[in-house]
C-alpha cells in the first residue's frame, strides 16, 4: 500500500500542493504582537505576516505538540498504511522531538503501526524539495521504509542557503549584536546563511548588497549540483518574487536546470530572516564537501 506522507508546514510549499498531491500537513504556529496564528502556507497569510514586520510588529513561533503529531497518527492507523513524516531540522525546533515523541506512544498501543519520522535537518526551500522528492519516490511505488532509508542517506545533500536584506531581524533572533547588526546594515552586507550538516543554520560568507548576495546563491548552485538536468531546483523568498525570478534567471545562465519550483520563505523561518530575504535549495554533493 502507498504510504501516507506528512510534513511540518515549515516546508513552505504553497496550500494546494499538500490535496493536490495527497500530502498530509501539520501546522506550526507563530505570533504576532500576542495574537495566535496557523502557518496555513497560504501567500496572502505570509504576506500579512511580512507587512507586519516590515511596521516593526513583534513575531515569535511555536512547533508542533506531540498531541497533534499523536492524534494524526492515530487517525490514519485503520487505513494499514506506513506513515513517513518529515519535520524541520530538530536543531531548529522541536517539532521532530515530538513526532518521535508520538511515535514511541502509538507503538506502545498500536505495535503493528509502521511509522518512520524523519529529520530533515533542513527546513523552508531544502524541506520543500525534500517533500517533492518524497512524492515522487511514493508515486514510483517505493514503500514507507525505502523512502525513510533514501532520505536518511540522502539528506544532507539537499544544499540550501538565503540570503538576508536586514540584519535586524537576526539581531532579534540573538544571531547578532546590536553593534553588528548596525554596522552591517551601514556597509550593505548581506550574509548568505546555509544549513550544515548537523542541521544548523551557520553564516557561509558576507556579500556586499543585494545583487551580489543574489549572484552568491547562483554561484554556490553551479558550483555544487549534480545532475542539474533532472532536477527541479527550489527558489523561496521573503516577499520579493521580482529578484526570486532573477534568481531563476541567473540560474539559468549557470546550469541547465530541468525546472523551478518558486514559493515563498514562510513564517517560521522568515520571521528570522525577514522581509526581502531569498534562498535556493537544490541537489548536489554532501554538505561536507561544500566549499
Amino acid at each position: 500500500m502507498k504510504p501516507i506522507l506528512l510534513s511540518d508546514s515549515s516546508a513552505d510549499i504553497y496550500h494546494e500542493y499538500y490535496a493536490e498531491n495527497d500530502v498530509a500537513k501539520v501546522c506550526l504556529t507563530y505570533t504576532i504582537n500576542g495574537q495566535q496564528f496557523f502557518d496555513n502556507s497560504v501567500a496572502a497569510e505570509t504576506n500579512h505576516l511580512y507587512a507586519r514586520m516590515r511596521k516593526g510588529d513583534s513575531v515569535t513561533t511555536s512547533q508542533v505538540n506531540v498531541q497533534t503529531f499523536y492524534d494524526f497518527f492515530e487517525s490514519v492507523l485503520p487505513q494499514g498504511r506506513p506513515i513517513v513524516s518529515l519535520s524541520m531540522s530538530s536543531k531548529l525546533s522541536g517539532s521532530f522531538s515530538a513526532s518521535q515523541t508520538a511515535r514511541e506512544m502509538i507503538l506502545q498501543k498500536y505495535p503493528e503501526a509502521e511509522i518512520y519520522t524523519v529529520d530533515s535537518v533542513s527546513t523552508t526551500a531544502g524541506q520543500g524539495q525534500m517533500l517533492f522528492y518524497m512524492v515522487a519516490m511514493r508515486d514510483q511505488g517505493m514503500s514507507g521504509k525505502e523512502i525513510a532509508v533514501w532520505l536518511e542517506e540522502n539528506k544532507t545533500r539537499f544544499i540550501h542557503c538565503v540570503f538576508v536584506d536586514d540584519l535586524i531581524y537576526l539581531r532579534r533572533g540573538g544571531r547578532l549584536t546590536a553593534a553588528e547588526s548596525f554596522f552591517g546594515n551601514l556597509l550593505g552586507i548581506k550574509p548568505l546563511i546555509w544549513m550544515d550538516s548537523n542541521g544548523y543554520l551557520v553564516p557561509r560568507e558576507k556579500k556586499r548588497g543585494r545583487k551580489q548576495a543574489l549572484f552568491g546563491l547562483a554561484d554556490l548552485l553551479a558550483e555544487n549540483i549534480v545532475e542539474p538536468e533532472k532536477q527541479t531546483v527550489f527558489i523561496a523568498h521573503g516577499d520579493c518574487p521580482e529578484e526570486a525570478e532573477e534568481l531563476k534567471q541567473q540560474i539559468m545562465r549557470r546550469s541547465p536546470v530541468r525546472n523551478y519550483f518558486i514559493g515563498m520563505i514562510g513564517p517560521v523561518i522568515g520571521s528570522h530572516t525577514g522581509p526581502g530575504s531569498l534562498a535556493v535549495s537544490f541537489f548536489g554533493k554532501d554538505r561536507k564537501e561544500v566549499k
